[in-house]
């Protein structure tokens, strides 16, 4: 593979967004919600976006997807509630829907539900997306949706409720469309207070090793900064630090970069009032095997 700085950023967004947008898009523990008692599941997430609109009516569309299944007929669907958060449970529902019985399938499958946000998701900010079944408990005719046996999603955590909400392992399969954050240039300054946080992924050096004859087979070391622009400093604190589990959990297995380690954290800057950034820094090593 030849040079190309862009490819190289977008390898590491994408794979940040993986682990820091409010999604976990594996799952196959099976989790039956009705069959001889009625559970509640809850996922917590952090949007980081604010979740609105720029266009009249200033109305933000939140599509949410989980993974779910019937067996036999039940009857009442699943519903979905997008909850605040007080001492780490579900709290008062700001939005419901319902998903019908019809739209599940009898094996695991994607079930969409939406929510037309009227106020923004604030950053900075926990929630939670409850499911209730809403079914007679029966062996026979019952709801499930489904999770990992390991925490996927590292801003958030699983709760399953008979009596009291209990942490579970793992996370819900789930996914919830939120606008971006991350990016592979740097916030302009005449973006709004509404567009942070926001995070820069940048090749800010490079140096070559050319340990064989064909300079095809050199060796990149590129010295990479992340930067976390936010109204709050525990934020900057929060998104860096999932920043660095995310990359250190892929250190050997993103695009063609052989392997990222980490070295510096910047100082907290204040950039303008209200607005302040932090960095974090690695180092890469990315292989060419072609001009």
């Amino acid at each position: 593979m030849a040079f190309d700085v862009n490819t190289i950023k977008e390898n590491i967004r994408d794979t940040l967004r993986t682990y820091l947008y409010p999604q976990n898009l594996e799952g196959t523990v099976e989790v039956k919600l009705s069959d001889t008692i009625n559970y509640e599941v809850a996922q917590s997430f952090k949007t980081y976006s604010k979740c609105y609109s720029k266009v009249s009516p200033y109305r933000y569309t939140l599509n949410v997807y989980l993974q779910a299944s019937k067996t036999g007929t039940p009857s009442g669907g699943l519903q979905v509630s997008l909850t605040n958060d007080s001492n780490d449970i579900p709290s008062s529902t700001l939005y419901t829907s319902t998903i019908p019985a019809a739209s599940i399938g009898t094996s695991a499958s994607t079930v969409l539900t939406k929510y037309t946000l009227s106020t923004y998701l604030g950053s900075n900010t926990k929630y939670w997306l409850k499911v209730t079944p809403l079914n007679t408990v029966s062996t026979l005719n019952y709801f499930s949706v489904y999770r990992t046996s390991t925490d996927e999603y590292l801003p958030g955590s699983l709760k399953i409720y008979s009596s009291s909400w209990d942490t579970t392992d793992g996370d819900l399969y789930f996914k919830a469309d939120i606008p971006n954050f991350l990016y592979t240039d740097y916030p302009r300054s005449d973006i709004s207070m509404f567009s942070f946080p926001r995070m820069a992924v940048d090749v800010i050096g490079r140096r070559v090793n050319q340990k064989w004859i064909s300079k095809e087979l050199s060796e990149y070391y590129l010295d990479l900064t992340i930067v976390a622009y936010s109204r709050f400093p525990e934020e900057l604190d929060d998104l860096l630090s999932f920043t660095d589990r995310a990359l250190f959990r892929n250190r050997t297995n993103v695009g063609s970069i052989k392997r990222i380690d980490p070295t510096a954290m910047t100082p907290v800057s204040l950039i303008r009032e209200d607005l302040l950034s932090r960095g974090i820094r690695y180092s890469l090593i990315w292989k060419m095997s072609t001009i």
